[in-house]
C-alpha cells in the first residue's frame, strides 16, 4: 500500500510511471482541439448559478481559507505520528536510485522532534510559493525505479504546493530549527522557516477586511512597487487590494524580516493579470482560465511548481469563490450533487453524463482522478484534466505507461488510440461519480 493512500492529492494511477516505455508515437483523442473556449461558445456568458448562490460560496470560502488563523490549537495532530510511521519501516530510494539508508531517514525522524510537538500555535503566512512536505527535507523519496507505477516523479515525501502569501498555522519547528510544521486550511507539512513569517492581529484584520484580487494570468513575474522581483504569479492566489484604479489594482504582499515577522509590502497589477473575487460564474470565464493552464506539465503534489489533476482543478476554481478541497477523493465529493454512476455501463454512464452534466460545472471522479467535464462533441463526452499517464499491457502482460504528462482535453476514453492500452484502465469503465458543483436544491 503506498504511503499515499490516506493522504491522496490526486494523482491519476491509471498513469504511474514505468523506467520503461516506448516514446508517445499517436495521440489520445485525436482531432480534439485544445481550446476550452471553443466549447463555452454556447450560452458561454450567461451565469452557471445565480449571483446570490455564487457570492454565499465565496463567502464561504474565505472562512475556509482564512481558518488556519483563528485556531487555538493544532486541528491536525494525527498526522504527526502518521509521518513518521510512513517512513520508519519500508525502503525508499534517493534522486541517485539508491536506497536511502536506514540511518539517514532516523535521522530526519528525529529531527521532527515529535516528543515536544506542538511547541507553538502561532499565525503566519507563507512569503514564497513553497511545498509542504511530509518529514523536513528537500531529499525525494521514491518507491523502486524499476517497479511500474513507481518512481520518478511520484515523490513520497511531496504533500504538496502552496502558494505565496496563504494563511499558516506554525505548529512546531524542527530540532535543528530549519524546519517550520504549517498548517493550511486543509492540510500539514513541513517548509523551511525562511519561507515563512508570523503575523500580527492588525495585519490580519487588514487583509480580511479588504476586497480580494485574484489572479487570471499565470506564469508572469511579479514585483514590488520599488521592482524588486517578489514571484512568478500563480493563478490559484488572493491578494488583498490596497487601491483599486481604472486599469490596475495595487495589492498587498508580505515579506519576512530578520525578525521572522510578516511585513507589508506592495504591487502593482493590470487588471488583464487580475480580477477582483469572485468572477462571474459562466463557462466563458471558466474556459479563459483553463485555457491559462492548457498544456502545462504535470506535477504530483505541485512537485517543481507544476500541478496534478486536483490541484488544476483547486486553481482553475479559487478565481470564482468555489472552495474545492486538495485531494481528488474529497473533490468527488465537493459541495454540490453528487451522482453515482457505479451501477451504470460505460455507454450508460457517458449517456447520463451529457444528460445531466453541466459544462464546466460538473466533476468526473474515479478512484486516483479527478476531471472536469467541459461539454460533448459527437455523442463523446469531454473532460479538461492534467493527467501524467495511460496504464498500457503488452501481449506478455508486462505493465507499461504511455506518458501524457500535461493538462488537456480528453474523451473517456483517451486510450482508443494508443498502442497496447490496458483496456481494464478505462476512464469510461472506471468512472465512478459526478459532482455537480452547485446546492442540489437549486
Amino acid at each position: 500500500m503506498k504511503v499515499k493512500t490516506k493522504r491522496f492529492i490526486g494523482v491519476f494511477l491509471l498513469g504511474l510511471p514505468c523506467t520503461l516505455y516506448a516514446a508517445p508515437t499517436t495521440t489520445p483523442s485525436p482531432n480534439i482541439p485544445q481550446d476550452l473556449t471553443r466549447l463555452a461558445t454556447a450560452n458561454g456568458t450567461q451565469r452557471l448559478v445565480p449571483e446570490a448562490i455564487q457570492k454565499w460560496r465565496d463567502s464561504e470560502f474565505d472562512v475556509r481559507y482564512f481558518s488556519p488563523w483563528h485556531r487555538k490549537e493544532p486541528a491536525f495532530r494525527s498526522t504527526v505520528p502518521y509521518f513518521v510511521k510512513s517512513f520508519a519501516t519500508g525502503t525508499f530510494y534517493g534522486e541517485n536510485k539508491l536506497a536511502i539508508p536506514t540511518a539517514t531517514v532516523s535521522e530526519m525522524i528525529a529531527n521532527m522532534a515529535t516528543a515536544n510537538y506542538p511547541s507553538r500555535c502561532i499565525p503566519g503566512i507563507t512569503v514564497t510559493h513553497t511545498s509542504l512536505r511530509i518529514i523536513p527535507t528537500q531529499r525525494p523519496f521514491f518507491k523502486s525505479f524499476e517497479l511500474a507505477g513507481e518512481g520518478y516523479p511520484f515523490d513520497y515525501v511531496q504533500e504538496t504546493g502552496i502558494p505565496a502569501n496563504t494563511p499558516v498555522l506554525m505548529t512546531h519547528i524542527s530540532q535543528d530549527q530549519a524546519w517550520a510544521l504549517v498548517e493550511t486550511a486543509e492540510l500539514s507539512g513541513w517548509l523551511p522557516v525562511q519561507e515563512v513569517a508570523s503575523i500580527e492581529d492588525g495585519q490580519i484584520r487588514a487583509v480580511e477586511n479588504r476586497p480580494a484580487a485574484v489572479l487570471i494570468q499565470d506564469q508572469f513575474p511579479m514585483t514590488d512597487t520599488s521592482g524588486q522581483f517578489l514571484w512568478t504569479a500563480r493563478i490559484g492566489m488572493r491578494l488583498p487590494v490596497m487601491s483599486d484604479a481604472a486599469t490596475e489594482f495595487r495589492v498587498g504582499v508580505f515579506r519576512r524580516n530578520l525578525d521572522g515577522n510578516a511585513v507589508m509590502a506592495e504591487s502593482i497589477i493590470s487588471k488583464q493579470m487580475a480580477q477582483l473575487k469572485p468572477l462571474p460564474l459562466t463557462a466563458q470565464n471558466l474556459a479563459l482560465i483553463g485555457n491559462q493552464l492548457m498544456g502545462q506539465n504535470y506535477g504530483w503534489g505541485d512537485l517543481f511548481g507544476n500541478r496534478d489533476c486536483s490541484s488544476m482543478l483547486q486553481d482553475m476554481m479559487i478565481p470564482f469563490g468555489i472552495w474545492l478541497p486538495r485531494n481528488g477523493n474529497d473533490q468527488g465529493k465537493a459541495a454540490g450533487y453528487y451522482i453515482s454512476l457505479n451501477h451504470l455501463s460505460p455507454e450508460d454512464k457517458e449517456k447520463t453524463l451529457i444528460q445531466s452534466g453541466i459544462p464546466f460545472l460538473t466533476l468526473l471522479w474515479l478512484k486516483g482522478h479527478i476531471m472536469l467535464y467541459v461539454g460533448s462533441e459527437n455523442g463523446k463526452a469531454l473532460a479538461f484534466h492534467n493527467i501524467w499517464g495511460i496504464r498500457t499491457k503488452s501481449a506478455e502482460g508486462k505493465e507499461g505507461r504511455y506518458i501524457l504528462g500535461k493538462a488537456m482535453i480528453t474523451t473517456l476514453s483517451p486510450g482508443k488510440s494508443v498502442p497496447d492500452a490496458d483496456p481494464d484502465s478505462d476512464i469510461l469503465k472506471r468512472l465512478e461519480a459526478m459532482t455537480v458543483l452547485m446546492p442540489k436544491f437549486y
